[in-house]
């Protein structure tokens, strides 16, 4: 059973106090540091004195601050001791399918097979956090079918359990991923002949943005040219050099030849010969 740690006398005392503050940020604080506990998981505690130490709000914009911070709160103790209670981003997730997706050949088949995947994962639940009841896949379901279907984001403005309103976010994000992907699979794109390190390096033989200063400004001159995402550009900017391999400069030297730049050919064709001088 988890509870408060103090006497009587010391809990009114302690309640005393939490009425006197005023602030949302102040009250989660005491919760760390005067409760002991983190104000994130009040609906678990088995205490008849939890509800002294409630925040109360006025206003639905109230009640989403304290969601927030709550979610916030969960990552930043509990995520990393409990990986399987994870509250999904919807940025990171992207990310992660755009580093794989921005490198592959077949693209259109990487996605069906990524949405088909999402379908499962959503009719599993996955993101759903554990309940006897099953009462948190009704937030789930909620989180997911709100916005994917009616584009209506989650109502921050009641109060949730933990559990619940983690589900209810998980949902959402993937509906947002659902989404997302949709769009990709809807917008056309023409076949790459080249993988995206392929098209910087032959951008960067070009002499394209070779008076950039950063990598970052690099990647947005780069992005629109080749038709790519400006965050995965700028991150295969690091690992450009190591892409210079013969498999990868065998392709943009044909390229060259095809096209008449034959300076920019014997270029390559210097660096080729340099990479078989290395294996004797």
């Amino acid at each position: 059973m988890w509870k408060f740690d103090f006497t009587v006398e010391k809990t009114n005392e302690l309640a005393i106090e939490f009425s006197q503050l005023n602030t949302i940020e102040d009250k989660f604080k005491f919760w760390t540091e005067k409760l002991e506990r983190p104000y994130c998981l009040w609906s678990v505690l088995e205490d008849e004195n939890v509800a002294k130490f409630l925040i109360k709000v006025k206003t639905e914009e109230e009640e989403e601050r304290i969601n927030l911070l709550s979610l916030n709160q969960y990552i930043e103790r509990y995520e990393s001791i409990r990986k399987r209670k994870k509250v999904y981003d919807i940025e990171i997730i992207k990310d992660s399918f755009l580093k794989k997706y921005d490198e592959i050949q077949n693209q259109h088949e990487y996605l069906v097979n990524e949405i088909e995947q999402l379908g499962r994962r959503v009719a599993e639940k996955d993101g759903a956090m554990p309940d006897k009841f099953d009462n948190t896949i009704q937030f789930y379901d909620a989180g997911y079918n709100d916005f994917y279907l009616e584009n209506k984001k989650p109502d921050l403005g009641r109060r949730y359990e933990i559990n619940d309103l983690i589900s209810l976010m998980n949902g959402y994000a993937l509906a947002q991923y659902r989404k997302f992907l949709n769009g990709l699979l809807n917008k056309p794109v023409a076949k790459d002949k080249f993988t995206h390190i392929q098209q910087m390096l032959i951008l960067e033989y070009f002499g394209i943005a070779k008076h950039a200063k950063t990598a970052t400004k690099k990647a947005e001159i780069y992005a629109p040219i080749i038709r790519r995402y400006e965050k995965s550009t700028r991150q295969l900017l690091s690992q450009i050099g190591l892409e210079k391999n013969e498999r990868n400069l065998l392709v943009i030297y044909a390229y060259f030849i095809e096209n008449d730049f034959s300076e920019l050919a014997q270029k390559v064709k210097i660096e080729l010969d340099k990479l078989k001088k290395k294996k004797l």
